[in-house]
């Protein structure tokens, strides 16, 4: 149960099950041996595990139910797939109008709750019910592809890639699209890896090779975590079941490919998701790297990215100019598009032509007209913007300036009453002036157009399990601020967050809005350093000061900022 040991120990007392004298001498051990109260009651008998869990769902107002005969109508137990049903812990049992019944294992988990009522869009009221028994009803009213990627991996001993063996075998030297087919274990060990990275909200997949081993990596709130290691032998026919559901060549190993997977074409499931793959050889084998585009993935709106409060208000009066250019730059996956997606959906009105060109299209908007540019056959983000320019626009966005014709284009498009949003890799917000005259835009001509540049990263989120701590003085001196500071937070891990501490991320802003001092710096080419420093004293919070800011309302930890932040 996600309770913690406090909310059990006001529970325990209040109910009568347990006197204060008990509760001490628990957490007198736990303090010696460490795990949870619940497990120290247990171990000085006071209490078993079943008086512990009626006592707190009777002081919750939750009820429990004993899954194994209750009548569950099969359109209510299924209207939440298998994999989100063994994800969440849980299994829908009844439905009244909006509001559904749901028995789960841990009914206390706000953050599955959460999730459930934004998944099935109705009210959720959670019921206890053991987890053995929500497997079982799952398996009862989900019959199908009952091997989860566990069951996969373990049958894994009996993959024979010698082509002697007719079953479970793709011959990789000769494998075409219909042959794979004949290897039911790969394709279904493929179809899990990308099902997997789609429940766990991964970014990307890494499939890598060793000598003795082939290792799955999903990257979840920008960090890799090592989810699956499975025997060598498997590593041919596993590459090549992925290019042949990109449309690669199986037979070309020595060259880099390219390719994207369409996967609905491949699942009966609910996974609507397109993965962009990439493949690289390497010394034990090609590797191969797939970037997830959730396509009906839904953009989070301004007050969900983390501006705060006076710098969401500064960016809202920018973004409603009637022309100009917003830049926003980072590094790759500080969440440029992300924002940008948040800002077009706020501007995005009836009476407003919107005009987008991606590489890729990661978020479809309603209302939006959205181009997919192609590099290789010469639909560049520079053609693909002169084209808008004949389309009667009002906004504009590119999706990255990349070269001086883009940029040129850009400005001349901001300056002709269009407002134009873009993005760029620099470090800071001052930086990218400096970036847009070495690419060869006059100075006048960036500050004539650029209204504000919004520099950007993103910090893993905290989960609800953090712990506080009393800060030391180093940390004190590192966020450059006086004591005394009570507390501060730090991350612990629970199951909710994989035993990480944390659960998906922040933004982190630095917005420099231009003015008339720093158009004349511009003007006169100062350099990053000096335009930085004008734009400080003019009120912009530095990346490092937004952090300082989100360290301290327990949003984030100072662990991860120093991870992603440099030093003012």
């Amino acid at each position: 149960m996600d309770i913690s040991d406090k909310k059990m120990e006001e529970i325990l007392t209040s109910q009568g099950l347990l006197t204060p004298e008990q509760i001490q001498s628990a957490r007198d051990l736990q303090k010696k041996e460490g795990g949870s109260l619940k497990q120290k009651i247990i171990t000085l008998e006071y209490a078993n595990e079943e008086a512990i869990l009626s006592s707190v769902l009777s002081h919750e107002n939750i009820g429990h139910i004993r899954l194994k005969n209750y009548p569950i109508r099969p359109e209510v137990a299924t209207l939440l797939t298998r994999e989100k049903c063994f994800f969440y812990k849980t299994i829908p049992i009844a439905l009244s109008r909006d509001l559904l019944t749901v028995a789960m294992a841990d009914p206390f988990n706000v953050v599955s709750l959460d999730d459930l009522h934004r998944i099935l869009g109705k009210e959720i009221l959670p019921v206890y019910a053991s987890e053995p028994e929500i497997k079982q009803a799952i398996d009862k009213y989900h019959p199908h592809d009952r091997m989860t990627i566990s069951d996969v991996v373990e049958k894994l001993e009996t993959f024979d890639d010698s082509a002697e063996t007719p079953t479970m075998v793709v011959d990789l030297e000769k494998a075409q699209g219909d042959e794979d087919e004949k290897s039911p274990l790969v394709v279904m060990l493929t179809n899990k890896i990308i099902e997997e990275a789609y429940h766990q909200n991964a970014s990307d997949i890494h499939i890598e090779h060793q000598e003795a081993r082939t290792t799955v990596r999903y990257r979840v709130d920008g960090n890799l975590r090592e989810a699956l290691v499975l025997p060598p032998k498997i590593k041919n026919a596993l590459v090549a079941r992925f290019k042949i559901m990109s449309n690669l060549d199986i037979a070309e190993k020595r060259l880099p490919q390219d390719g994207r997977i369409l996967y609905k074409k491949f699942t009966k499931t609910d996974v609507d998701v397109d993965l962009r793959v990439s493949t690289m050889p390497t010394a034990w084998g090609e590797k191969v790297v797939m970037r997830l585009l959730t396509k009906h993935h839904k953009s989070p709106t301004l007050e969900e990215l983390g501006l705060l409060p006076d710098t969401l208000e500064i960016y809202r009066k920018i973004i409603r100019k009637p022309w100009g250019m917003i830049l926003h730059v980072g590094p790759t996956g500080s969440g440029k598009s992300t924002a940008l997606y948040a800002a077009l959906a706020e501007i995005n009105k009836p009476d407003v032509n919107v005009q987008t060109a991606e590489d890729p299209i990661e978020y479809t908007l309603a209302g939006i007209n959205q181009t997919q540019v192609h590099p290789d056959i010469g639909f560049t983000f520079a053609r693909a913007l002169r084209g808008f320019l004949r389309q009667d626009p009002d906004v504009i966005l590119v999706g990255e300036i990349r070269d001086l014709e883009t940029a040129k284009i850009a400005t001349e498009a901001a300056l002709t009453g269009h407002l134009l949003f873009s993005t760029l890799h620099t470090n800071d917000a001052a930086q990218s002036v400096t970036r847009l005259t070495e690419m060869g835009v006059e100075p006048f001509l960036a500050s004539a157009t650029l209204l504000g540049v919004c520099a950007q990263r993103l910090a893993r989120r905290l989960c609800h399990c953090k712990q506080k701590y009393e800060p030391t003085p180093a940390e004190l001196a590192l966020l450059a601020i006086p004591p005394p500071i009570p507390f501060l937070y730090k991350p612990r891990g629970c199951p909710a967050c994989r035993k990480t501490g944390y659960k998906g991320r922040i933004g982190l802003y630095e917005l420099m809005v231009i003015t008339d001092e720093l158009k004349q710096a511009i003007n006169e080419r100062r350099p990053a350093t000096i335009v930085k420093q004008i734009a400080v004293s003019q009120g912009m919070r530095t990346l490092a000061q937004d952090s300082v800011q989100k360290i301290l309302a327990g949003v984030t930890s100072i662990e991860e900022i120093v991870s992603v932040v440099r030093e003012d």
